[in-house]
């Protein structure tokens, strides 16, 4: 935990009062110090420091920022890093059972890693996912002014007018949730589509309905973005939301649930191949490629940033990581699955 204080002098107070109330204040920023041992230093009571800080709070004489960010596991990281030849890994310790703690854990991690990590005027490209909405929920409000966030994949209107319940489950939302974050001059672009009549689309007929709809240029700019930002996640438990988009693109969900590992940026996957021609309903969702992902992640200056949490999606995660599918360079990921995919003898 880091806290941030700041004296605001025009408060009416003597210099000796406000000099009394940064004492305090300075001593209680550094981390680990008790109000107990701050009364010993100032030589004060317990209970006159508790008020001095509970006052200048609920007077706005001085201002307290925290920032929680969950603790690190070094040594999971390093074999992680080591075993996959990964640019980089983050390893948090796993909260709770439900994967409800795990998934905020590891969006708060993976917020801070972001924001340490982008520069100002840098691309953006953004998948979707529950753990990735944690992300950005912790963003820094106003901390950069100048980027350009792209969504990694394209909705459909006509899924929108069949089950408007989706309409959160794509990452045109967590664009914008971005983009109100951050304000000043960030951009966030919208990846919308009207119904298409035609299915089992190839890539060039991808292309021409991207021109029809008048995005063509901006989705060839999110392919080319400097970051990217993934959810690895599984079909295995789905929610209303992503039955909806499988029922919509004629998927059979039982067999999708039986034959894929893990799915990124709504494309399956088991441990050898994407799963593109067993499931080609799926595939008509226009989305950067896996295989485009994978360039990226090799390619000098750019990054694929995956996050992972809880212990239902470690199975995913170890697909992930093989070979043939290994689309990322960055892994932010809890404990549970670290152990799962550091004792796996397949990847």
């Amino acid at each position: 935990m880091t806290l941030k204080a700041m004296v605001n002098p025009q408060n009416g107070l003597n210099q000796d009062r406000l000099d009394m109330w940064r004492a305090v204040w300075e001593r209680y920023t550094k981390p680990g110090i008790t109000q107990k041992e701050i009364a010993a230093s100032l030589g004060m009571s317990e209970a006159k420091v508790s008020r001095l800080l509970d006052r200048a709070t609920k007077e706005g004489m001085m201002k307290i920022t925290i920032e929680v960010t969950p603790p690190r596991i070094p040594e999971l990281e390093a074999q992680i890093r080591e075993r996959f030849e990964l640019f980089d890994a983050v390893v948090v310790p796993s909260l709770g059972d439900d994967g409800r703690s795990a998934r905020r854990s590891v969006g708060i991690t993976a917020a801070r890693y972001f924001e340490w990590l982008v520069k100002e005027g840098s691309k953006v490209s953004v998948a979707s996912g529950t753990t990735l909405t944690q992300m950005v929920e912790n963003l820094t409000p106003r901390r950069f002014r100048d980027l350009k966030l792209y969504p990694m994949a394209v909705m459909e209107l006509g899924l929108k007018a069949n089950a408007a319940q989706v309409v959160e489950f794509f990452p045109n939302a967590l664009v914008a949730a971005m983009r109100a974050k951050y304000g000043g001059n960030v951009h966030a672009f919208n990846f919308q589509i009207a119904p298409v009549q035609v299915r089992e689309l190839s890539e060039q007929q991808k292309l021409d309905i991207l021109e029809q709809n008048g995005i063509k240029d901006l989705f060839l700019e999110a392919m080319d973005a400097d970051t990217f930002l993934v959810e690895i996640g599984t079909f295995k438990y789905i929610d209303q939301r992503a039955e909806a988009i499988l029922r919509y693109y004629n998927t059979d969900i039982d067999k999708l649930k039986r034959l894929s590992r893990g799915q990124i940026n709504f494309q399956a996957f088991d441990s050898e191949h994407v799963l593109r021609e067993i499931f080609k309903g799926l595939n008509d969702i226009i989305a950067v490629p896996l295989k485009h992902l994978k360039r990226m992640s090799k390619t000098p200056g750019k990054h694929v940033i995956a996050v992972s949490a809880g212990k239902d999606n470690a199975d995913a995660v170890s697909a992930s990581l093989s070979p043939p599918i290994r689309c990322y360079d960055i892994l932010i990921t809890d404990a549970a699955v670290a152990t799962v995919i550091l004792g796996s003898r397949e990847i």
